[in-house]
């Protein structure tokens, strides 16, 4: 497994308990199946020998139909945004793969369309990381 299979290993871990969780590129259709549901779909790729970075993008996926569906897309986006950020405060840094996690901006809700039955937030993060 390289570097970023691991650093990408710890954050579906760390997701999981949030709602089921993978790493690809979101398709709605493929995720309707199981909602609420997390996307990592990474964006950008940078760095250096020794640090590198990951920014990411985490789309949670839930039901629109459901009721309060709005109060848990909210809940659910603010579960995932304390959970990446405890890493950051107590320096547990994900099983020690992650120098740093930033939140690159707040967290976008993507109301459904009138034909469309699911509700998305998008999470912006950037993960840098050692390379080992």
């Amino acid at each position: 497994m390289t570097v970023t299979d691991n650093v990408f290993s710890a954050l579906t871990a760390l997701l999981e308990p949030v709602a089921p969780t993978t790493v690809g590129f979101y398709q709605l259709p493929r995720r309707q199946a199981a909602t609420p549901n997390i996307t990592i779909q990474p964006h950008e790729v940078a760095g250096t020998k020794s640090i590198g970075t990951l920014n990411i993008f985490i789309v949670l996926t839930i039901s629109a139909t459901a009721e309060n569906s709005a109060e848990t897309l909210v809940n659910l986006a603010r579960d995932i945004s304390q959970l990446l950020s405890v890493p950051a405060r107590t320096n547990t840094n994900l099983n020690g793969l992650v120098t740093d996690i930033l939140e690159l901006e707040t967290a976008k809700i993507i109301a459904p369309e009138p034909q469309q039955t699911h509700a998305q937030v998008l999470l912006n993060y950037s993960i840098k990381y050692i390379n080992k």
